[in-house]
Protein backbone atom coordinates (compact mmCIF):
# COMPACT_ATOMS: atom_id res chain seq x y z
CA UNK A 1 0.00 0.00 0.00
CA UNK A 2 1.26 3.62 -0.81
CA UNK A 3 1.98 6.07 1.87
CA UNK A 4 1.48 9.44 2.13
CA UNK A 5 4.26 11.59 2.53
CA UNK A 6 3.99 13.67 5.90
CA UNK A 7 5.87 17.18 6.05
CA UNK A 8 6.85 17.91 9.27
CA UNK A 9 6.47 21.24 10.23
CA UNK A 10 9.09 22.18 12.60
CA UNK A 11 11.58 20.77 9.57
CA UNK A 12 12.88 24.22 8.32
CA UNK A 13 10.84 25.12 5.41
CA UNK A 14 14.33 26.18 3.40
CA UNK A 15 15.24 22.52 3.23
CA UNK A 16 12.05 21.51 1.68
CA UNK A 17 11.95 24.14 -0.69
CA UNK A 18 15.69 23.44 -1.49
CA UNK A 19 14.94 20.14 -2.25
CA UNK A 20 12.19 20.50 -4.32
CA UNK A 21 14.31 22.74 -6.51
CA UNK A 22 16.37 20.00 -6.82
CA UNK A 23 14.03 17.91 -7.74
CA UNK A 24 12.68 20.17 -10.28
CA UNK A 25 15.49 20.89 -11.57
CA UNK A 26 16.31 16.98 -12.71
CA UNK A 27 13.03 17.06 -14.28
CA UNK A 28 13.39 19.63 -16.26
CA UNK A 29 16.88 18.03 -17.33
CA UNK A 30 14.34 14.88 -18.28
CA UNK A 31 12.44 17.19 -20.05
CA UNK A 32 15.14 18.88 -22.08
CA UNK A 33 16.83 15.47 -23.25
CA UNK A 34 13.47 13.68 -24.01
CA UNK A 35 13.80 13.04 -27.87
CA UNK A 36 10.19 13.60 -28.43
CA UNK A 37 9.48 16.71 -27.05
CA UNK A 38 7.86 19.39 -29.69
CA UNK A 39 7.30 23.19 -29.62
CA UNK A 40 4.22 24.46 -30.55
CA UNK A 41 3.03 28.09 -30.84
CA UNK A 42 -0.10 30.12 -31.28
CA UNK A 43 -0.45 33.67 -32.24
CA UNK A 44 -3.66 35.58 -32.54
CA UNK A 45 -2.82 35.86 -36.08
CA UNK A 46 -2.19 32.36 -36.50
CA UNK A 47 -4.78 29.27 -38.15
CA UNK A 48 -5.28 26.39 -36.92
CA UNK A 49 -4.68 24.53 -40.76
CA UNK A 50 -1.11 25.91 -40.71
CA UNK A 51 1.39 23.32 -39.14
CA UNK A 52 1.50 24.85 -35.44
CA UNK A 53 5.41 26.05 -35.67
CA UNK A 54 6.94 29.70 -34.94
CA UNK A 55 6.75 30.87 -38.23
CA UNK A 56 2.88 29.11 -38.71
CA UNK A 57 1.19 29.50 -35.87
CA UNK A 58 -2.04 28.01 -34.65
CA UNK A 59 -4.67 30.28 -33.54
CA UNK A 60 -6.74 28.30 -30.96
CA UNK A 61 -4.96 27.23 -27.51
CA UNK A 62 -7.36 24.48 -26.93
CA UNK A 63 -6.44 23.10 -30.60
CA UNK A 64 -2.49 23.27 -29.69
CA UNK A 65 -3.01 21.28 -26.47
CA UNK A 66 -4.69 18.80 -28.15
CA UNK A 67 -1.13 18.09 -29.91
CA UNK A 68 0.70 18.68 -26.64
CA UNK A 69 2.16 15.34 -25.24
CA UNK A 70 4.50 14.57 -22.27
CA UNK A 71 7.50 16.75 -22.79
CA UNK A 72 5.88 19.37 -24.86
CA UNK A 73 5.66 23.23 -24.60
CA UNK A 74 2.85 25.24 -26.42
CA UNK A 75 3.99 28.68 -27.07
CA UNK A 76 1.74 31.39 -26.90
CA UNK A 77 2.87 34.45 -28.60
CA UNK A 78 2.49 38.41 -27.46
CA UNK A 79 -1.80 39.34 -27.43
CA UNK A 80 -5.16 38.54 -26.88
CA UNK A 81 -7.02 35.34 -26.54
CA UNK A 82 -10.49 34.85 -25.76
CA UNK A 83 -11.11 31.45 -25.37
CA UNK A 84 -11.17 29.05 -21.69
CA UNK A 85 -8.94 26.37 -22.24
CA UNK A 86 -8.72 22.77 -20.91
CA UNK A 87 -6.12 20.57 -20.35
CA UNK A 88 -6.81 17.28 -22.24
CA UNK A 89 -4.05 14.94 -21.23
CA UNK A 90 -1.15 14.54 -18.39
CA UNK A 91 2.66 14.93 -18.90
CA UNK A 92 4.67 12.23 -17.35
CA UNK A 93 7.51 11.36 -15.07
CA UNK A 94 9.33 9.43 -17.95
CA UNK A 95 9.43 12.56 -20.33
CA UNK A 96 8.28 15.43 -18.76
CA UNK A 97 5.64 18.46 -18.29
CA UNK A 98 3.43 19.76 -20.57
CA UNK A 99 3.76 23.53 -20.65
CA UNK A 100 1.50 26.28 -21.53
CA UNK A 101 3.14 29.32 -21.44
CA UNK A 102 4.33 32.61 -22.58
CA UNK A 103 7.05 33.29 -25.59
CA UNK A 104 9.85 34.74 -23.44
CA UNK A 105 9.78 38.65 -23.10
CA UNK A 106 5.71 38.74 -24.42
CA UNK A 107 2.77 39.34 -23.02
CA UNK A 108 0.05 36.82 -23.68
CA UNK A 109 -3.61 37.30 -22.23
CA UNK A 110 -6.13 34.87 -21.69
CA UNK A 111 -9.08 37.46 -21.99
CA UNK A 112 -12.53 36.01 -20.37
CA UNK A 113 -14.13 39.55 -21.84
CA UNK A 114 -17.81 38.39 -22.98
CA UNK A 115 -16.93 34.16 -22.39
CA UNK A 116 -19.83 32.62 -19.94
CA UNK A 117 -19.29 31.00 -16.97
CA UNK A 118 -19.99 26.85 -18.34
CA UNK A 119 -21.15 24.07 -16.34
CA UNK A 120 -21.39 26.64 -12.82
CA UNK A 121 -17.96 26.52 -12.22
CA UNK A 122 -15.07 27.18 -14.71
CA UNK A 123 -11.69 28.81 -14.93
CA UNK A 124 -9.89 30.54 -18.05
CA UNK A 125 -7.58 27.58 -17.31
CA UNK A 126 -8.92 24.37 -15.99
CA UNK A 127 -6.92 21.47 -15.21
CA UNK A 128 -9.03 18.23 -13.82
CA UNK A 129 -7.50 15.33 -12.88
CA UNK A 130 -3.94 15.75 -14.41
CA UNK A 131 -0.53 15.60 -13.40
CA UNK A 132 2.82 17.24 -14.75
CA UNK A 133 1.36 20.07 -15.99
CA UNK A 134 3.29 23.74 -15.83
CA UNK A 135 1.20 27.27 -16.69
CA UNK A 136 3.64 29.71 -16.49
CA UNK A 137 4.38 33.74 -17.26
CA UNK A 138 0.68 34.08 -18.81
CA UNK A 139 -1.50 36.84 -18.46
CA UNK A 140 -5.19 35.80 -17.28
CA UNK A 141 -8.10 38.28 -16.60
CA UNK A 142 -11.71 39.53 -17.33
CA UNK A 143 -13.83 36.82 -16.28
CA UNK A 144 -16.75 37.40 -14.21
CA UNK A 145 -20.60 35.97 -13.64
CA UNK A 146 -23.78 37.67 -13.14
CA UNK A 147 -25.47 34.78 -11.55
CA UNK A 148 -24.22 31.83 -8.81
CA UNK A 149 -22.00 30.17 -11.28
CA UNK A 150 -17.87 30.28 -10.09
CA UNK A 151 -15.21 32.16 -12.67
CA UNK A 152 -11.75 31.08 -11.94
CA UNK A 153 -8.50 32.37 -12.91
CA UNK A 154 -7.06 28.69 -12.91
CA UNK A 155 -8.98 25.80 -11.54
CA UNK A 156 -7.12 22.86 -10.97
CA UNK A 157 -9.59 20.28 -9.88
CA UNK A 158 -9.82 16.21 -8.85
CA UNK A 159 -6.42 14.00 -8.47
CA UNK A 160 -3.10 14.61 -9.61
CA UNK A 161 0.25 15.62 -9.45
CA UNK A 162 3.32 18.33 -9.90
CA UNK A 163 1.50 20.47 -11.13
CA UNK A 164 3.19 24.21 -11.17
CA UNK A 165 1.47 27.38 -11.39
CA UNK A 166 4.51 30.30 -12.31
CA UNK A 167 4.98 33.67 -12.90
CA UNK A 168 1.25 34.13 -13.69
CA UNK A 169 -0.62 37.42 -13.56
CA UNK A 170 -4.26 37.21 -12.89
CA UNK A 171 -6.45 39.90 -12.16
CA UNK A 172 -10.00 41.01 -12.54
CA UNK A 173 -12.07 37.74 -12.17
CA UNK A 174 -15.26 38.84 -10.72
CA UNK A 175 -18.66 37.43 -9.06
CA UNK A 176 -21.75 40.58 -9.37
CA UNK A 177 -23.68 38.49 -7.72
CA UNK A 178 -24.66 39.79 -3.88
CA UNK A 179 -24.46 38.58 -0.75
CA UNK A 180 -22.93 34.90 0.06
CA UNK A 181 -24.22 33.49 -3.51
CA UNK A 182 -21.54 34.99 -5.29
CA UNK A 183 -17.99 33.35 -5.26
CA UNK A 184 -14.76 34.04 -7.90
CA UNK A 185 -11.18 33.09 -7.14
CA UNK A 186 -7.89 33.88 -8.89
CA UNK A 187 -6.51 30.11 -8.17
CA UNK A 188 -8.58 27.52 -6.83
CA UNK A 189 -6.94 23.83 -6.28
CA UNK A 190 -9.86 21.30 -4.91
CA UNK A 191 -9.19 18.27 -3.67
CA UNK A 192 -12.35 16.43 -4.58
CA UNK A 193 -11.53 12.96 -5.28
CA UNK A 194 -10.93 10.59 -1.55
CA UNK A 195 -9.26 7.71 -3.44
CA UNK A 196 -6.43 9.73 -4.03
CA UNK A 197 -5.11 13.63 -3.22
CA UNK A 198 -3.63 16.23 -5.59
CA UNK A 199 0.19 16.20 -4.19
CA UNK A 200 3.08 18.41 -4.81
CA UNK A 201 1.20 21.38 -5.68
CA UNK A 202 3.00 24.58 -6.47
CA UNK A 203 1.98 27.92 -6.72
CA UNK A 204 5.37 30.22 -7.30
CA UNK A 205 5.79 33.98 -7.93
CA UNK A 206 2.31 34.63 -9.78
CA UNK A 207 0.59 38.02 -8.84
CA UNK A 208 -3.23 37.83 -7.93
CA UNK A 209 -4.68 41.50 -7.87
CA UNK A 210 -8.12 43.31 -8.38
CA UNK A 211 -10.19 40.42 -7.59
CA UNK A 212 -13.53 40.42 -6.56
CA UNK A 213 -14.00 37.05 -5.00
CA UNK A 214 -17.53 37.40 -2.70
CA UNK A 215 -17.60 34.88 -0.18
CA UNK A 216 -14.85 33.13 -1.51
CA UNK A 217 -10.93 33.58 -1.61
CA UNK A 218 -7.87 34.89 -3.86
CA UNK A 219 -6.20 31.48 -3.54
CA UNK A 220 -7.52 28.71 -2.47
CA UNK A 221 -6.43 25.31 -1.49
CA UNK A 222 -9.09 23.10 -0.12
CA UNK A 223 -9.91 19.68 0.15
CA UNK A 224 -7.67 16.63 -0.17
CA UNK A 225 -3.99 18.44 -1.18
CA UNK A 226 -1.39 17.53 0.59
CA UNK A 227 2.71 18.86 -0.51
CA UNK A 228 2.21 22.14 -1.69
CA UNK A 229 3.96 25.09 -1.75
CA UNK A 230 2.68 28.87 -2.52
CA UNK A 231 5.74 31.02 -2.24
CA UNK A 232 6.91 34.32 -3.39
CA UNK A 233 3.20 35.38 -4.99
CA UNK A 234 2.23 38.89 -4.65
CA UNK A 235 -1.91 38.53 -3.55
CA UNK A 236 -3.13 42.26 -3.50
CA UNK A 237 -6.12 44.84 -3.68
CA UNK A 238 -8.49 42.14 -3.56
CA UNK A 239 -12.31 42.10 -1.62
CA UNK A 240 -11.83 38.73 0.24
CA UNK A 241 -9.02 36.56 1.58
CA UNK A 242 -5.66 36.34 0.04
CA UNK A 243 -4.69 32.86 0.68
CA UNK A 244 -6.21 30.67 2.43
CA UNK A 245 -6.38 26.72 3.09
CA UNK A 246 -9.26 25.04 3.96
CA UNK A 247 -10.75 21.67 5.48
CA UNK A 248 -13.51 20.11 6.78
CA UNK A 249 -15.64 21.66 4.26
CA UNK A 250 -16.71 19.22 2.61
CA UNK A 251 -14.60 19.15 -0.80
CA UNK A 252 -13.52 15.21 -0.03
CA UNK A 253 -16.54 13.21 0.57
CA UNK A 254 -14.52 11.32 3.20
CA UNK A 255 -13.98 13.10 6.55
CA UNK A 256 -10.37 11.38 6.78
CA UNK A 257 -8.76 13.07 3.49
CA UNK A 258 -10.79 16.21 3.55
CA UNK A 259 -8.04 18.08 4.53
CA UNK A 260 -5.19 20.55 2.94
CA UNK A 261 -1.90 19.83 4.55
CA UNK A 262 1.78 19.25 4.71
CA UNK A 263 2.57 22.49 2.75
CA UNK A 264 4.45 25.74 2.71
CA UNK A 265 3.10 29.27 2.86
CA UNK A 266 6.03 31.56 2.34
CA UNK A 267 8.28 34.48 1.03
CA UNK A 268 4.56 36.39 -0.05
CA UNK A 269 3.58 39.48 -0.28
CA UNK A 270 -0.17 39.91 1.17
CA UNK A 271 -1.30 43.28 1.12
CA UNK A 272 -4.68 45.37 0.70
CA UNK A 273 -6.95 42.82 1.42
CA UNK A 274 -10.47 44.03 2.83
CA UNK A 275 -13.89 42.91 2.62
CA UNK A 276 -15.49 46.42 3.92
CA UNK A 277 -16.64 47.36 0.40
CA UNK A 278 -18.21 43.33 -0.46
CA UNK A 279 -21.45 42.77 -0.21
CA UNK A 280 -20.61 38.83 1.42
CA UNK A 281 -20.02 40.84 4.85
CA UNK A 282 -22.61 43.48 6.59
CA UNK A 283 -22.05 46.98 7.65
CA UNK A 284 -18.31 47.04 5.77
CA UNK A 285 -17.20 44.73 8.50
CA UNK A 286 -13.06 44.35 7.90
CA UNK A 287 -12.93 40.22 8.49
CA UNK A 288 -10.91 39.23 5.31
CA UNK A 289 -7.49 37.93 6.40
CA UNK A 290 -4.03 38.14 4.52
CA UNK A 291 -3.02 34.56 5.15
CA UNK A 292 -5.98 31.90 6.53
CA UNK A 293 -5.86 28.48 7.52
CA UNK A 294 -9.55 26.99 8.47
CA UNK A 295 -9.07 23.65 8.99
CA UNK A 296 -5.81 22.69 7.74
CA UNK A 297 -3.09 20.92 9.41
CA UNK A 298 0.41 20.63 9.38
CA UNK A 299 1.63 23.81 7.52
CA UNK A 300 4.41 26.18 8.00
CA UNK A 301 3.92 30.02 7.68
CA UNK A 302 7.19 31.75 7.37
CA UNK A 303 9.11 34.92 5.57
CA UNK A 304 6.07 36.73 4.95
CA UNK A 305 5.15 40.20 4.49
CA UNK A 306 1.65 40.57 5.58
CA UNK A 307 0.39 44.07 5.60
CA UNK A 308 -2.48 46.49 5.23
CA UNK A 309 -5.55 43.92 5.28
CA UNK A 310 -8.18 43.53 7.47
CA UNK A 311 -6.45 40.49 9.42
CA UNK A 312 -3.18 39.97 9.24
CA UNK A 313 -2.80 36.34 9.54
CA UNK A 314 -5.68 33.96 11.17
CA UNK A 315 -5.81 30.38 11.91
CA UNK A 316 -9.36 28.91 12.96
CA UNK A 317 -12.32 26.40 11.74
CA UNK A 318 -15.22 27.85 10.65
CA UNK A 319 -17.01 23.69 11.39
CA UNK A 320 -17.64 22.58 14.75
CA UNK A 321 -15.75 19.88 16.03
CA UNK A 322 -12.82 20.43 14.23
CA UNK A 323 -9.39 22.61 14.24
CA UNK A 324 -6.72 24.40 12.65
CA UNK A 325 -3.74 22.49 13.60
CA UNK A 326 0.24 21.76 13.47
CA UNK A 327 0.50 24.79 11.87
CA UNK A 328 3.94 26.96 12.57
CA UNK A 329 3.81 30.75 12.02
CA UNK A 330 7.74 31.82 12.25
CA UNK A 331 9.65 34.89 10.64
CA UNK A 332 6.99 36.83 9.51
CA UNK A 333 6.40 40.92 9.58
CA UNK A 334 2.72 41.53 10.04
CA UNK A 335 1.56 45.54 10.22
CA UNK A 336 -0.35 47.94 9.78
CA UNK A 337 -3.53 45.35 9.56
CA UNK A 338 -7.09 47.50 10.20
CA UNK A 339 -8.63 44.98 12.72
CA UNK A 340 -5.76 42.90 14.05
CA UNK A 341 -2.34 41.27 13.49
CA UNK A 342 -3.15 37.79 14.36
CA UNK A 343 -6.15 36.30 15.19
CA UNK A 344 -6.58 32.70 16.63
CA UNK A 345 -9.61 30.93 17.85
CA UNK A 346 -13.09 30.05 15.92
CA UNK A 347 -15.33 33.20 15.56
CA UNK A 348 -18.49 31.61 17.95
CA UNK A 349 -18.87 28.71 20.52
CA UNK A 350 -19.80 26.52 17.75
CA UNK A 351 -17.42 25.73 15.39
CA UNK A 352 -14.02 24.83 15.47
CA UNK A 353 -10.94 26.11 16.62
CA UNK A 354 -7.19 25.88 16.92
CA UNK A 355 -5.27 23.62 18.49
CA UNK A 356 -0.92 22.84 19.05
CA UNK A 357 -0.20 25.85 16.53
CA UNK A 358 3.16 28.08 17.36
CA UNK A 359 3.73 31.68 16.76
CA UNK A 360 7.52 32.14 17.16
CA UNK A 361 9.90 35.04 16.26
CA UNK A 362 7.61 37.16 14.16
CA UNK A 363 6.96 41.19 14.02
CA UNK A 364 3.98 42.46 14.86
CA UNK A 365 3.40 46.40 14.35
CA UNK A 366 0.86 48.61 14.75
CA UNK A 367 -1.98 46.51 14.04
CA UNK A 368 -5.43 47.38 14.02
CA UNK A 369 -5.49 50.62 12.54
CA UNK A 370 -8.80 50.96 12.61
CA UNK A 371 -8.71 51.20 16.19
CA UNK A 372 -11.46 48.50 16.68
CA UNK A 373 -9.87 47.44 20.13
CA UNK A 374 -8.91 44.32 18.30
CA UNK A 375 -5.13 44.62 19.02
CA UNK A 376 -2.28 42.86 17.76
CA UNK A 377 -3.19 39.07 18.58
CA UNK A 378 -6.91 37.86 19.39
CA UNK A 379 -7.80 35.00 20.95
CA UNK A 380 -11.38 33.64 20.35
CA UNK A 381 -13.48 30.24 21.05
CA UNK A 382 -11.96 26.93 21.17
CA UNK A 383 -8.15 27.49 21.00
CA UNK A 384 -5.90 25.23 23.15
CA UNK A 385 -2.33 24.49 23.64
CA UNK A 386 -0.87 27.05 21.45
CA UNK A 387 2.61 28.96 21.98
CA UNK A 388 3.67 32.36 21.14
CA UNK A 389 7.07 32.99 21.80
CA UNK A 390 10.26 35.09 20.77
CA UNK A 391 7.87 37.65 19.60
CA UNK A 392 8.03 41.76 18.68
CA UNK A 393 4.72 43.05 19.71
CA UNK A 394 4.54 46.60 19.15
CA UNK A 395 1.45 48.47 19.20
CA UNK A 396 -0.22 51.61 18.64
CA UNK A 397 -1.87 54.20 20.46
CA UNK A 398 -4.64 51.93 21.83
CA UNK A 399 -1.64 49.90 23.40
CA UNK A 400 -4.14 46.31 22.95
CA UNK A 401 -1.45 43.55 22.99
CA UNK A 402 -3.34 40.04 23.69
CA UNK A 403 -7.10 40.38 23.62
CA UNK A 404 -8.99 36.81 24.77
CA UNK A 405 -11.79 38.85 25.11
CA UNK A 406 -13.47 35.40 25.75
CA UNK A 407 -13.88 32.73 28.19
CA UNK A 408 -13.75 29.79 25.88
CA UNK A 409 -10.74 27.54 27.01
CA UNK A 410 -8.47 27.68 30.21
CA UNK A 411 -4.94 28.21 28.57
CA UNK A 412 -5.48 28.69 24.79
CA UNK A 413 -2.42 30.35 24.34
CA UNK A 414 0.99 29.58 26.18
CA UNK A 415 3.28 33.00 25.86
CA UNK A 416 6.63 33.90 26.62
CA UNK A 417 9.50 35.23 26.24
CA UNK A 418 8.04 38.44 23.79
CA UNK A 419 9.41 42.00 23.56
CA UNK A 420 6.56 43.99 23.94
CA UNK A 421 6.71 47.82 23.37
CA UNK A 422 3.90 51.28 22.94
CA UNK A 423 5.07 54.66 22.54
CA UNK A 424 2.08 55.02 24.73
CA UNK A 425 4.19 54.12 27.69
CA UNK A 426 4.71 50.83 29.76
CA UNK A 427 1.58 51.47 31.69
CA UNK A 428 -0.70 52.19 29.22
CA UNK A 429 -0.74 48.63 27.83
CA UNK A 430 -4.36 47.03 27.73
CA UNK A 431 -4.60 42.72 28.00
CA UNK A 432 -7.78 41.07 28.34
CA UNK A 433 -7.84 37.27 29.67
CA UNK A 434 -10.59 35.29 29.99
CA UNK A 435 -12.73 38.15 29.29
CA UNK A 436 -11.40 40.30 32.42
CA UNK A 437 -8.92 43.47 31.70
CA UNK A 438 -5.79 44.18 32.65
CA UNK A 439 -3.95 47.72 32.52
CA UNK A 440 -0.55 46.27 33.30
CA UNK A 441 1.38 43.91 32.07
CA UNK A 442 1.89 42.37 35.77
CA UNK A 443 -1.30 41.73 36.23
CA UNK A 444 -2.26 40.26 33.15
CA UNK A 445 1.26 37.70 34.03
CA UNK A 446 -0.20 36.32 37.18
CA UNK A 447 -3.51 35.66 36.61
CA UNK A 448 -2.77 34.29 33.08
CA UNK A 449 0.60 32.52 34.03
CA UNK A 450 2.01 33.97 30.35
CA UNK A 451 4.97 36.29 29.82
CA UNK A 452 6.50 36.32 33.11
CA UNK A 453 9.85 36.35 31.13
CA UNK A 454 8.98 38.76 28.69
CA UNK A 455 10.06 42.30 28.23
CA UNK A 456 8.69 45.89 27.92
CA UNK A 457 11.47 48.20 25.58
CA UNK A 458 11.78 49.83 22.50
CA UNK A 459 12.86 47.72 19.42
CA UNK A 460 13.80 50.19 17.37
CA UNK A 461 11.80 49.54 14.68
CA UNK A 462 10.77 52.51 12.38
CA UNK A 463 7.89 53.66 10.80
CA UNK A 464 6.21 51.37 8.42
CA UNK A 465 3.45 53.19 7.36
CA UNK A 466 4.93 54.36 3.75
CA UNK A 467 7.70 52.17 3.30
CA UNK A 468 7.37 48.88 1.05
CA UNK A 469 10.19 47.40 2.79
CA UNK A 470 9.66 47.40 6.24
CA UNK A 471 12.97 45.29 6.42
CA UNK A 472 14.79 48.21 5.65
CA UNK A 473 13.49 50.16 8.47
CA UNK A 474 14.33 48.66 11.12
CA UNK A 475 17.87 49.46 13.03
CA UNK A 476 20.50 47.10 13.69
CA UNK A 477 20.07 46.27 17.04
CA UNK A 478 17.17 47.10 20.16
CA UNK A 479 17.32 48.79 23.47
CA UNK A 480 17.43 45.68 24.75
CA UNK A 481 18.89 42.65 23.64
CA UNK A 482 16.29 39.27 24.74
CA UNK A 483 17.48 35.73 24.13
CA UNK A 484 15.10 33.43 22.92
CA UNK A 485 13.79 30.23 24.30
CA UNK A 486 13.56 26.76 22.55
CA UNK A 487 14.53 28.04 18.59
CA UNK A 488 17.18 27.64 16.82
CA UNK A 489 18.74 30.78 14.75
CA UNK A 490 16.34 30.29 11.92
CA UNK A 491 16.58 31.97 8.35
CA UNK A 492 15.25 35.15 9.51
CA UNK A 493 13.06 37.68 7.44
CA UNK A 494 16.48 39.74 6.26
CA UNK A 495 18.82 37.52 7.39
CA UNK A 496 22.17 39.29 6.58
CA UNK A 497 23.92 35.85 6.48
CA UNK A 498 26.11 36.01 9.54
CA UNK A 499 25.52 33.27 11.73
CA UNK A 500 23.69 33.88 15.15
CA UNK A 501 24.83 32.04 18.41
CA UNK A 502 21.70 32.88 20.20
CA UNK A 503 18.12 33.76 18.80
CA UNK A 504 16.46 36.60 19.57
CA UNK A 505 12.91 38.53 19.79
CA UNK A 506 10.68 39.16 16.18
CA UNK A 507 11.69 38.33 12.30
CA UNK A 508 15.28 39.62 12.45
CA UNK A 509 18.60 38.60 13.89
CA UNK A 510 20.36 41.03 16.21
CA UNK A 511 24.40 41.06 16.48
Amino acid sequence: MQTESRYNPRTPGLMRLALKAVAASVLCLCITAASHAAEYYVAPHGNNDNAGSQRAPWRSIEFALRHAHAGDTVYLRAGRYREAVRMPRSGSRENGMITLRNYPFETAVIDGSGLRVAHGEQGLITVADRSYVRIQGLQIANFHSDDESVPMGIFVTGAGAHIELIDNHISAIETRKSGCDGNALGIAVYGRRSDAPLRDIRIAGNEVTRLKTGCSESISINGNVTDFEVVGNAVHDNNNIGIDVIGHEGMARDPAVDIARNGVIADNTVYNITSSANSAYPDGEMAAGGIYVDGGRDIVIERNRVFANDIGIELASEHGGHATRDVVVRNNLIYNNRSVGLSIGGYAPDVGGTVDCRIVHNTFYKNDTAMSWGGEVVIQYNARDNVFENNIVYANAQAVFINYYVDSTTQPLSSDRNLFYTEAGRYAGQWQWRAKHYDDMGGYARVSGNDRESLFGHPRIASARYVPDFALRQQTGPLVVPRGRNERALRDTGYNGRRADTTDFGAYEYY
